[in-house]
């Protein structure tokens, strides 16, 4: 091997590397603001997003900024940290709602958010 084939290598590694521990660090940081809410707040969000997910047709498809417009609109507080918002899909499945990845993006609709591409998700079949 020449030496320029093993500094790609290398850099093919690191990055690697570097990805992997990214997505750990990001899952890490809403573990850590998750584990900060206060229960009663992650219950009354699962509770409203059933409501909101049985207003919606299967095969319907939304973004999680939907569940929190929706679930704002309703009076429920925003939590304590904006990284909670990045937890909620795993709760909502871990919770049993009939959701899961679209594999699809849009912009983000709320002004916070500054209309970076969103993760869309689908109403699947079962009980909200």
């Amino acid at each position: 091997m020449t030496q320029a084939t093993l500094v790609h290598i290398d850099a093919r590694s690191a990055a690697a590397k570097a990805a992997v521990s990214g997505i750990e660090r990001k899952k890490a940081g809403q573990d850590a603001a998750l584990d900060a809410e206060k229960q009663e707040w992650v219950n009354r969000f699962i509770f409203l997003s059933k409501c909101y997910l049985t207003s919606l047709p299967v095969g319907a498809r939304f973004a999680i900024e939907d569940l929190r417009a929706n679930a704002l609109a309703c009076g429920h507080p925003a939590p304590h940290s904006s990284n909670v918002w990045g937890s909620m899909p795993r709760v909502l499945m871990n919770a049993g709602l009939p959701i899961e990845p679209a594999g699809e993006y849009r912009k983000a609709r709320s002004p916070e958010t500054h209309a970076h591409p969103v993760a869309l998700y689908v109403k699947t079949g079962g009980a909200a």
